[in-house]
């Protein structure tokens, strides 16, 4: 997906501003993060006529027992389903951590 046509100025540097879309249109390819403690989802937040809002969901599970976890990321691929065919709407990311 052309870069002029993805908004993620609100993601930190860490992630990937990259957008893939399936060839009928309706599934999204986006990078989250995760790694040690964290896994990675994501969300359609919002689908409107000129705009799909995306959320990246980082999510912490502590550990058993009080253990440590360890402070590596990674990117991982996450699909997402559309409504509607992504057409000519913007996709804007958004990120959100929560905690299990």
């Amino acid at each position: 997906m052309p870069a002029e046509r993805i908004d993620a100025s609100t993601l930190s540097e860490l992630y990937k501003k990259d957008v893939q879309v399936s060839a009928d249109g309706r599934t999204l390819r986006v990078i989250g993060l995760a790694g040690g403690c964290k896994r990675a989802s994501a969300e359609v937040a919002a689908q409107a006529a000129d705009q799909v809002w995306i959320t990246l969901v980082t999510t912490y599970y502590p550990p058993a027992g009080g253990g440590l976890c360890t402070q590596e990321l990674y990117d991982v691929p996450l699909n997402v389903t559309l409504d509607a065919p992504l057409g000519d709407r913007r996709v804007v990311l958004e990120s959100r951590e929560d905690t299990a």
